[in-house]
């Protein structure tokens, strides 16, 4: 096995679907009791979190196979949003969306460790302008 074979093979066994690490970055960091109070959608709290995570942690997509994995630049990530719970990432641009996105379980352990440690808010999290619209409080009519 060469090198950089070992390294996929690696890197293939560490990662963990972006779905599901924004769901648990937001539990460990916020609980279940910021959910409930904020009234936020599951998908969009999923949406935030991956924004955080990728602001601090590599993100990668993968072909089906995961015989294919590259990593996300910044270019990538600052272009588009994530949506449906970070199962893709959006582009208004025009280019195709992203999907199989994920990231390594050790950097989601060290970003929630961070965020645990800054007492950062939920909604000072660094997210795109149209995910912090959904975040503003509604106004009754």
């Amino acid at each position: 096995m060469t090198q950089d074979t070992e390294e996929l093979h690696r890197l293939r066994r560490d990662l963990i679907p972006l779905q599901a690490a924004a769901a648990l970055a937001y539990e460990r960091v916020y609980g279940q009791a910021h959910r409930s109070a904020s009234g936020f959608t599951n998908h969009h709290i999923q949406n935030v979190m991956a924004h955080a995570l990728a602001v601090a942690a590599v993100v990668y997509t993968f072909n089906p196979e995961r015989t294919a994995i590259r990593a996300l630049d910044e270019n990538d990530l600052r272009a588009g949003v994530f949506r449906d719970g970070a199962e893709r990432l959006f582009y208004r641009d025009g280019r195709p969306q992203l999907i199989r996105l994920a990231m390594r379980s050790a950097d989601l352990q060290k970003v929630v460790r961070s965020l645990q440690e800054a007492k950062t808010l939920f909604e000072e999290l660094p997210a795109p302008e149209e995910l912090r619209l959904q975040s503003l409080p509604r106004k009754e009519s």
